[in-house]
Order: structure tokens, then sequence, then C-alpha cells
């Protein structure tokens, strides 16, 4: 009987290696462990810890190190661990995600639970002071949402949508948490996920065929094919508005404020809903007028001084700042008062002068002959005379021959005339 040929054993053969390989492979082939809340805080909290207890972190004070680390844990609050919870939560979202892979991806209500519940969990991202490895692990679910996407068909991205559907408003407060380059990601795979097309439903081998549709019913649409896009599309508006303002208001007052930015949502898209281009014209003006710092309109609602419906309706001429107000005011007053009232009419020539000089001297001459006339026949003074009383005075040549003959003489009234036509 022919013997076995003995196997050469090498390092890439050895039964060591073969087992784990085999390990290795099992595990990538179930996925990755989550980790625990204990890891975030000692990711985040071991170099504070170990200089709290002046201790320096080598390799020959391993065992010091982790039993400080560990005292420190086990000093912290429920409401101090909360934020490494946080983390946790995420990275066990990560993982699930990561093992809905083949027959899973068909089961449309685990695919939407688990959808909904990442979301949720992104939206409960701890800041960085709270923990510094929570932008990570929020970075890391919304990359195997995106790895998610490549595995579904157009239904399994409208199953995984399907929970979302009302909570628009979800979706923008987890992208807010997570940061503007993460959160401009989740928001676009969750666009494109809700714009997916719903498969369609088989209709059974024997059921009737129903009566032609007439010419009438057929020219007008049914009542889901519009409206449910238009709908999707003005609750995904709506939120971004609501993302908007309370992006605004975190960075104004260091409070997003979520309730009073749905009111004044609300409010705005009462008045100016019915057009959605004025109505995302009419938020983007609000949100650009409130986020100045001279702007206290925001802190107002805040305040109750001023009601959520009455600063949707403001225009963009008020809701600029005060002293803006007061600016554009003052030049419109300056440009009315320069174009319209105080325009200067052209300069007068030499010549225009001096015949205005002497049309006015003329007519004071005459009016003082007129005077001197009524002197002679009454004992006072004309009213027109006086006019000119004390600017202009007679020669003295007439003044010496002026008298009752030459007052009443043709000559003098034809000078009077004459200066009076003129």
């Amino acid at each position: 009987m022919a013997s076995k040929p003995n196997r050469r054993i090498t390092k890439k053969t050895s039964p060591k290696k073969v087992a784990k390989a085999k390990k290795k492979d099992k595990s990538k082939k179930e996925g990755s462990n989550a980790k625990s809340a204990y890891h975030y805080f000692l990711t985040s909290q071991r170099k504070d810890v170990l200089s709290r207890a002046d201790i320096e972190d080598t390799p020959l004070n391993f065992e010091r190190s982790a039993k400080a680390v560990a005292a420190a844990w086990q000093g912290l609050s429920k409401i101090q661990r909360e934020p490494f919870e946080r983390c946790a939560a995420l990275d066990r979202t990560r993982r699930d995600l990561g093992k809905m892979k083949g027959a899973k991806l068909k089961v449309s209500n685990e695919l939407t639970g688990l959808v909904k519940a990442a979301v949720e969990a992104l939206a409960q991202t701890p800041s960085a002071d709270s923990c510094s490895a929570g932008r990570k692990a929020a970075e890391d679910v919304v990359a195997s949402l995106e790895a998610l996407d490549s595995r579904l068909c157009n239904a399994g991205r409208a199953a995984a949508a399907a929970g979302l559907r009302n909570g628009a408003s979800g979706v923008m407060l987890a992208a807010g948490a997570v940061g503007p380059a993460v959160g401009g990601r989740l928001t676009a795979i969750i666009r494109k996920w809700s714009s997916a097309p719903a498969p369609k439903r088989k209709a059974p081998k024997q059921a009737q065929q129903p009566p032609p549709k007439s010419a009438a019913s057929q020219a007008s649409p049914g009542p889901g094919s519009g409206d449910g896009e238009s709908t999707l599309e003005g609750d995904y508006l709506r939120s971004r508005v609501v993302g908007m303002l309370m992006r605004t208001a975190g960075q104004k007052l260091g409070k997003a404020h979520l309730e009073t930015c749905r009111r004044i949502e609300a409010s705005l898209y009462h008045k100016f809903g019915q057009n959605l281009k004025e109505y995302r014209q009419r938020a983007r003006s609000l949100s650009v007028n409130l986020s100045k710092a001279e702007n206290r309109l925001l802190e107002k609602v805040c305040e109750g001084s001023l009601q959520p419906s009455e600063l949707a309706g403001l225009t963009g001429e008020d809701l600029a700042p005060e002293a803006v107000r007061i600016a554009r005011e003052m030049e419109r007053q300056r440009h009315f008062r320069e174009e319209v009232h105080l325009t200067a009419a052209h300069p007068k020539t030499k010549h225009e002068l001096f015949v205005r000089r002497r049309d006015s001297d003329e007519r004071c001459l005459l009016l003082q002959g007129m005077n001197w006339m009524f002197l002679f026949t009454s004992s006072e003074p004309s009213p027109q005379a006086q006019v000119c009383e004390g600017a202009h005075s007679l020669p003295a040549s007439l003044l010496a021959a002026t008298s009752i003959e030459l007052i009443r003489s043709s000559r003098f009234i034809a000078l009077l005339a004459s200066s009076a036509c003129r």
C-alpha cells in the first residue's frame, strides 16, 4: 500500500498560520465588533487622566496607567458617561449597517428601521468638547450609509427612505450635529433615496380589468401622481429652512432653539407656502438678516417680545438692523433734497446780473416818484412806495427840482409810465 507523500510545512502552510487565516476571514465575514463606551473614554481622556494623576505614559507605567484610567471611568456619573455612550451607539449602528448584505437587503422593515435608527443616532452626536472621537464615529456611520447605497437597488433605496418620509426635520438635526462636511454627505444620500421610484406592484392575474378611462379622466392627473413629489420637496425644503434658522440661532445665541425656529418656519410657510420660490427667497433673506451681529430680532422672538408671525411678515427693509435703516433713510433724504428740491439753477452771466440790477433800480425810482406825487396830494405816503423806502433815494437834482408843476407835467408822467412798462 502506497504511503501518502509528506507535505512540506512552511511558514505559510503551517497549521497555526492556516488557523489564523480562517479566523481572520470569519471575522471579516461577520463584521467587526462595535466599540464600547469605555473605549471612547480611553481614546479621548487617557492623556488628561494621566496628566492629572502625574503618571508618565510609558510602557513601564502601563499597569499604573490602566488602573488610573479605570478608576477615572468608575468615578464618572451617568450624565458624564452619556457622550461616550452616544459614541458607542453610533459604532453599533455602523456595525449593523455593515452586516446588511444579501437577503437582508430585501427585508424592507428591517432596512427601514435600521436607517431610521442611524439618523436618530447621528442627531445625538456629542460635541467635540465632550468627546473628541464623536465626529469620527459619525463619519464612519455616514461612510457605512454610502457603502450601503452601493449595494441597494431602487426598491431598496425607496424602502430605506420610507421611515424618513415624515421625519425630514430629524435629518436636518443630524446634518447639523455632525458638521457641514459630513452633514452634506448625509443629506445627499437621503435625497437620493427619497427620489428613488417606488417598486410597482403587479396586478393579480385573475383580477378583472378596469374599464378604459375617458379622455377627460386621462387628461387630469391622478390624486397621487404629482402631489407626492411636491409634498416631499416641500417637506425637504421646510426642513432645510428649520436647520438654517437653527444654525443661525446656534451661532448667534449659543443655543439652537428648535421649537422657536419651527414656529418661525411655520409662520413663514403659512404666509408664503403657496409659492415655494418666494418662500425660499423669504427664508434666505430672513436667515441672512438675522445672522448679523447688530440685529436683535431673533433675541426678541426668543424672549417673547416679538411674535414669530410678525417676524415672518417683515420685509427685507424691516429686517435690516436699525443702524442700516437709519443710514438708508438719511441717504434717501439727501438724494431727494439734491435731486428734487434743491437742484441748483444755472449760474447767471454778468450781463444778466447787470440788467436785473438796472431794472430793480428803475422800479424803485418809479415807486419813489409815485410817493412824492402822493405827498403833494395827500398827507400819507403810498403803500407801494414804502416797500422801497430806504433802499434807494432820488438824486439830489431831482429832489431840488421836484414841484407840483414837474410832477403834474406830461414828461414826468411819461417817464413813470415807461418805467412801469419795463
